[in-house]
């Protein structure tokens, strides 16, 4: 059994989407990319509730419903925090039901993308909700990536993005990233590609 740590949670969302790779590509014969998002979301939740016990979670949580959790009636800041959508993923307390943390899960690093989503989990950790949990958050990001010269590429951009993050958010935040490339050629992917598993941190300091 695992601690509910956010490195824990973390290093077991990278496990859940290779596992995810491996199992799309056996039953589908096509690469974790095709995939609905959706199939995503229950794989990492899966994951993470199997090796942390303490843990349970939400799909398509109402951003709403959480608030009014924390007794929170109205948001802030209604339009970086999209008040009227859904959290792909929360997790929370097993046993009180209490909203710990918030994971968006996307497919591509576009920027425009990302950014959202950081801004919206930078603004619950602003909200009178009192919880220290939901200063942190993360977004979880996949994409196909090759195997030669443009890979260094691919880390650089990615760093971009983070970096870009950094500076929108705003300095009272931590933003940190985590890279996991995938084996080539394996999973539906060419000779030449693999899947590459990405995850930012965003944390109020």
């Amino acid at each position: 059994m695992k601690r509910a740590t956010k490195g824990n949670i973390k290093n077991i969302i990278i496990d859940a989407i290779e596992s995810a790779a491996t199992e799309y590509y056996e039953m589908s014969g096509e690469r974790l990319g095709k995939a609905p998002e959706y199939y995503l979301n229950v794989k990492i939740v899966d994951f993470i509730t199997s090796k942390i016990p303490t843990l349970g979670y939400k799909l398509e949580m109402q951003v709403k419903e959480l608030l009014e959790h924390f007794g929170v009636n109205s948001s802030d800041n209604p339009d970086d925090l999209r008040d009227t959508g859904n959290f792909d993923i929360t997790l929370l307390s097993k046993k009180t039901k209490t909203p710990r943390h918030v994971i968006e899960v996307k497919r591509g690093i576009k920027l425009e993308s990302l950014m959202k989503d950081a801004r919206r989990i930078s603004a619950l950790a602003q909200e009178k909700h009192g919880s220290k949990r939901l200063s942190t958050g993360f977004i979880v990001f996949i994409n196909r990536v090759s195997y030669c010269s443009r890979s260094a590429r691919h880390q650089d951009r990615l760093d971009e993005r983070l970096t870009c993050i950094r500076n929108q958010i705003g300095n009272h935040f931590s933003v940190t990233g985590l890279y996991h490339t995938l084996e080539k050629g394996v999973y539906g992917y060419s000779d030449d590609k693999g899947l590459s598993v990405n995850i930012f941190e965003i944390s109020l300091i």
